[in-house]
């Protein structure tokens, strides 16, 4: 007598795994024969449900095998079943975002030896965990980090469960800053002004700003970079004047302090330089004499002229200014006359400003 089919019977329907030794004859004295493992789930899904229905059992035949032994009588006196649990475990994923409590949903999907109840797709958030449960096994969870954050922190790999027990892991990301640079000319000017920083994350180490009308070079620029420590200086342009530069959260240009997700504004103001010139005009023309002048305020500097030499030209910050000539004997003259509504004795040049004076001078006949 040989084993024929040992299966397993689920919802009144026999399963298609047979265990049946059919290689072997039966013994000659009783004994117990077991098919299957502990971990055994014959090719088959099940819950409680499964086990505990009236429809659930065992199938099982014998054969006659004449090729050797004389017995041909088969006899089961029983047939009993043992039924293995195992409790399920939970492994539940923690979110820590740097800022603290920021709402960003960060998607997950978790791994594993085991089964997880559902499926291992999920979300967390800061305030939110994702709770799997799981039948024991070794587990991990991959994350996908959104644009402008980086993961900083991951015990969520390779976690081990056992059967009813609890594992919690965390995953940790930051939320990157941004710094920007903000151009403002007086007056607004297309001259082009170069920026150098250390932000790094693939922002350019230079670039240009400038402060007009015209598109083509933005006054702005929005560098996304990591929380730290950063600088950034400028290039002042000859002909200009850097007045001030300063960042909306009190931080020196050369040592921005960016927290996670934290944007700070920095303003560079640059004042255009202006010019006065003087010249000098005599009557009978291309006299020789020469004029001089003594000039006031700031770096305005004194000078002379003849009829013939080329205007003086100086180049002064905005400010109050002034000029007066000192005529030499035998010569008269007309004071000065000024463009723009000033006179000699009170310039006022505005950012950018070029205020043009002449004076006229009259040679007496003796």
């Amino acid at each position: 007598i040989k084993d024929n089919s040992s299966r397993i019977v689920k919802g009144g329907v026999i399963g298609a795994t047979n265990k049946a030794n059919t290689s072997s004859f039966w013994g000659t004295s009783d004994a117990y024969v077991s098919y299957g493992s502990p971990t055994d789930l014959w090719g088959l899904a099940w819950t409680p449900a499964d086990i505990n229905a009236a429809n659930f059992g065992f199938a099982f035949a014998a054969k006659k095998d004449t090729t050797s032994g004389g017995d041909t009588e088969a006899k089961v006196d029983h047939i009993r079943i043992t039924v293995y649990y195992t409790q399920k475990g939970h492994l539940i994923v923690q979110k820590t975002t740097n800022p603290s409590g920021d709402l960003t949903v960060f998607t997950i999907a978790a791994s594993g030896t085991g089964t997880i109840t559902g499926g291992g797709a999920g979300t967390v958030t800061d305030a939110i965990d994702k709770d799997y449960e799981v039948t024991p096994g070794t587990y991990s969870v991959a994350e996908t980090v959104p644009a402008g954050w980086d993961k900083t922190g991951d015990t969520c790999q390779s976690v081990v469960v056992a059967a009813g027990e609890t594992k919690t892991c965390l995953l940790t990301d930051t939320k990157r800053g941004h710094i920007v640079i903000v151009k403002d000319a007086v007056p607004n000017d297309a001259q082009d002004f170069t920026f150098t920083n250390n932000f790094g994350n693939s922002n350019p180490a230079s670039f240009d700003l400038d402060d007009d009308a015209d598109g083509t070079l933005s006054n702005t620029r929005d560098s996304e970079v990591l929380p730290g420590t950063y600088s950034v200086s400028e290039n002042v342009p000859a002909g200009w004047d850097l007045t001030d530069s300063s960042c909306d959260d009190g931080s020196p240009v050369n040592a921005i302090d960016l927290d996670a997700g934290e944007t700070v504004t920095c303003t560079f103001t640059n004042t255009k330089k202006g010019h006065i010139i003087i010249d000098k005009v005599t009557d009978p023309s291309a006299d020789p004499q020469s004029f001089s002048f003594d000039a006031t305020g700031g770096t305005y500097a004194d000078f002379s002229l003849t009829d013939a030499a080329a205007p003086d030209n100086q180049e002064v910050v905005s400010g109050a200014y002034s000029v007066s000539e000192t005529v030499p004997a035998g010569w008269n003259s007309d004071g000065g006359v000024c463009d723009l509504g000033e006179t000699p004795g009170s310039i006022d040049v505005g950012p950018g400003e070029t205020v043009i004076c002449t004076f006229t001078n009259y040679k007496l006949v003796v």
